[in-house]
Order: C-alpha cells, then sequence, then structure tokens
C-alpha cells in the first residue's frame, strides 16, 4: 500500500480535499469538494495523477459542448440516452466500484455517437446494464434492461445451474413455483439438485 499523504484543504482542479475516507483494496479514498457545489468520494490515486479533476461535471460541460450536433444534448433539453452515457462515462472514471475495479468504457464509445449508434434510443423504463459483472461497457457485454432484470444480476446474485441452464435463485423460484429461501435452505442443507428443483416444498403437513 502506498504510504499515507496528508492532502486535507489542497486543491486539485476543480476538487478540493475535505477529508481521508477509507482505504479500499490497496488505494485510499477520499471525500472531496467541487467548485460545482457537490461532495464526492473519488480515488486518491485518480486525483493526484490528475486523471480526475472534478466530480464530473467539467466533463459534462465539455460534452455538452462537443456533441450538440446530434440533438441529444443541447443546454436545458438532455436526451434519457444521453444521460445513461454521460454517467456510464463517470462511474468508469471516478467510481471506486467501477473506476477501482478497472471497468472502462471501450473506445468506441468513447464517444456518445459511437455509443448511440451500436445501442439506439434508451427503451422506456429501462437502462444500460453490463451481461458480465466483472466486464468492460461494450456492444457485446451490453444491454438494455430494466431495474429489476439488473438487481438480479449483480455480484451478489447467486447463480444455480440445472439442466444446463443457469439462472438466478429468484428466476428458478419463479420458475418452480418454490420460494427462494426454500431454495437456499435445501442447497445449504446439501440436498442434490434435482430435489432442490422438483420436491414439492410441502411433504404432507410438513414444510421442507
Amino acid at each position: 500500500m502506498p504510504k499515507f499523504k496528508e492532502i486535507t484543504g489542497e486543491r486539485f482542479g476543480r476538487l478540493v480535499a475535505l477529508n481521508f475516507s477509507r482505504v479500499r483494496g490497496n488505494n485510499y479514498i477520499w471525500s472531496f469538494q467541487c467548485d460545482c457545489g457537490k461532495k464526492k468520494e473519488i480515488w486518491k490515486v485518480a486525483v493526484m495523477s490528475g486523471h480526475t479533476k472534478s466530480c464530473g461535471c467539467l466533463q459534462i460541460e465539455k460534452n455538452i459542448k462537443r456533441s450538440t450536433k446530434h440533438g441529444h444534448a443541447r443546454r436545458g433539453k438532455i436526451s434519457k440516452t444521453y444521460q445513461v452515457w454521460n454517467n456510464m462515462m463517470n462511474r468508469c472514471r471516478t467510481h471506486p466500484d467501477y473506476a477501482g475495479r478497472g471497468i472502462k468504457v471501450c473506445n468506441d464509445w468513447v464517444s456518445y455517437e459511437g455509443f448511440f449508434k451500436d445501442m439506439g434510443e434508451s427503451p422506456e423504463g429501462k437502462t444500460i446494464e453490463r451481461i458480465n459483472n466483472d466486464g468492460d461497457y461494450c456492444k457485446e457485454n451490453c444491454r438494455w434492461a430494466t431495474r429489476a432484470e439488473q438487481s438480479e444480476n449483480t455480484r451478489a446474485t447467486r447463480l444455480i445451474t440445472y439442466k444446463n441452464k443457469t439462472q438466478s435463485v429468484s428466476k428458478w423460484a419463479r420458475e418452480k413455483g418454490i420460494d427462494r429461501k426454500v431454495i437456499i435452505y435445501r442447497i445449504n442443507r446439501g440436498w442434490k439438485m434435482r430435489d432442490v428443483m422438483e420436491v414439492s416444498p410441502f411433504c404432507g403437513n410438513r414444510y421442507v
């Protein structure tokens, strides 16, 4: 781990260091105040290296100036699809759960035009999701998904394979008509997968 260095009160671009927040992996995360008024936790190494100079507002301003030609980011009217793209870019620049894990945006999507060409308009009620949660943002690894679908595709989601089909416990529960807690209980007790999925949750008057 790099040597701890006190930076409280120091300025880095539009950011002023407020206080040390926590350690994540081998790096330090600090709380910063941006000139726009927003407070944000950011990797210290990203700020010290000059890679991150604001809470994300600087890039938004640059994107709006550069991207007005496609009509999705005119002042006072930013499309939902453009917001999805912009949020994706900011997450991969500053957010510990993205930038800190090495999650990147592919070269074709660094420009909004490239992203829009591959993904089109954001469907109503959906936003961008990575199919492989440890993979980058790119055409092959992304889709439009609802919040419910995204909640079943997190790093904490437990996946189960049965009859060459892999999906979350919640999806198996709905498909088999068995409470997800029952499925987890059976797996933890060492049941064979066939019995986990096929045995009725009621055996006489006894709940199993």
